[in-house]
């Protein structure tokens, strides 16, 4: 998936992804324009249920945590 690791993670992404055998297939979360950040959920498949379980995960297999206050508003930073 070389072209797939372009797209950033975000909590809230703008486009969904889809694995069939080899391929993955993205499809948009919102209205898209030319220019906007394509980003997938790094996350979403990893039945992720705290803020803490996200930056673990995200630490572990991709070597970053997400930043606190993100404008995704998924979890907060406290932990919930």
């Amino acid at each position: 998936y070389p072209a797939l690791s372009f797209a950033n993670h975000c909590c809230k992404p703008s486009v969904g992804v889809r694995f069939d055998g080899g391929q993955a297939f993205l499809f948009p979360e919102e209205d898209l324009q030319a220019g906007d950040e394509i980003t997938i959920h790094y996350a979403e498949t990893a039945n992720i249920k705290t803020w803490t379980q996200l930056q673990h995960f995200l630490e572990f297999n991709y070597g970053f945590k997400c930043i606190a206050g993100c404008k995704c508003g998924i979890f907060a930073a406290s932990g919930k």
